[in-house]
């Protein structure tokens, strides 16, 4: 297996992990990684959420935060990607793995799956996978 290269920050990383951590702020313990934002807030909406005292960055901020273990979480998918396309198994059909078949709960993982992920790794930079 060739060595994976993790260009970014490693975690964890926390949202708002002080008490006097601004909207939307990410931190590598004491160091500021960077300040969420979505689009969809105005700033004549501001108001409502200092009244409210919830942070309207905060779905944003939680997903940058995780980043790093949604990585790493994601490297056995990406070997089992790399394997299988060495050993010429894509012929076998696309569903690699079907859990409670035959039930409400009825749910599949596809190659198309996995090489999204594989993608998703790539575009944040992970070299290796």
């Amino acid at each position: 297996m060739s060595e994976i290269k993790r260009p970014w920050t490693p975690g964890p990383w926390e949202y708002r992990p002080d008490d006097f951590d601004d909207w939307g702020v990410v931190r590598h313990g004491r160091y500021h990684l960077c300040k969420a934002r979505d689009p969809r807030v105005s700033f004549e909406d501001l108001p409502k959420y200092r009244a409210s005292k919830t942070d309207p960055y905060e779905a944003n901020a939680r997903l940058i935060s995780a980043a790093p273990e949604l990585a790493e979480a994601a490297v056995p998918f990406a070997h089992y990607l790399k394997m299988r396309a060495a050993c010429q198994l894509r012929g076998l059909g696309d569903a690699i793995h079907v859990i409670h078949p035959g039930t409400d709960f009825e749910a599949s993982i596809t190659m198309q799956h996995i090489e999204a992920l594989v993608s998703a790794l790539r575009k944040a930079g992970m070299e290796g996978v």
